[in-house]
């Protein structure tokens, strides 16, 4: 009985090291530890699932301002990616303010505080695994237009 629990921890633990040499020769999406330690802090606000169209996951994010960078933007993207990898489809809006990401709802009625929440809206992603389409939009200044920088991520 002993043996064949030994025999059954050693299969598993050889698949689990050939699962991640596949991984590292694919170029995996895990994070190293110098990468971990630069990981962009961000709260989600709310989420829901579209009704019409395909179905995706939308986000409302929210990040420190100081994050609307090319570098924080992409990396950001690399992280929800990685956050997120049993959706096929997945939309973030990017905000600079976590309030405005909890509020801001995009009807014909506007509450009191939608000019303000949009005006915190600086960015966006998309990632659509079955069409294989990946790209991020933001603006690092937040009087410009949160689609100002767009940048394809798809190789």
């Amino acid at each position: 009985m002993i043996n064949r629990i030994i025999v059954c921890f050693i299969i598993a633990v050889v698949a689990v090291t050939a699962t991640e040499a596949r991984q590292i020769a694919k170029g995996s999406t895990r994070f190293g530890k110098q990468e971990m330690s630069r990981m962009i802090k961000y709260r989600v606000a709310r989420s829901e699932r579209t009704v019409s169209g395909p179905p995706t996951l939308v986000a409302y994010i929210s990040i420190n301002s100081r994050h609307f960078n090319r570098e924080d933007i992409v990396f950001l993207a690399r992280q929800l990616k990685q956050d997120f990898a049993k959706e096929p489809r997945l939309t973030v809006l990017i905000f600079s303010d976590y309030n405005a990401a909890k509020s801001l709802v995009f009807s014909v009625e506007q509450p009191s505080t939608y000019e303000r929440d949009k005006a915190a809206l600086r960015g966006g992603y998309n990632l659509d695994r079955v069409a294989g389409t990946e790209s991020v939009s933001f603006s690092a200044d937040a009087t410009r237009p949160h689609d100002e920088i767009r940048i394809d991520l798809k190789d």
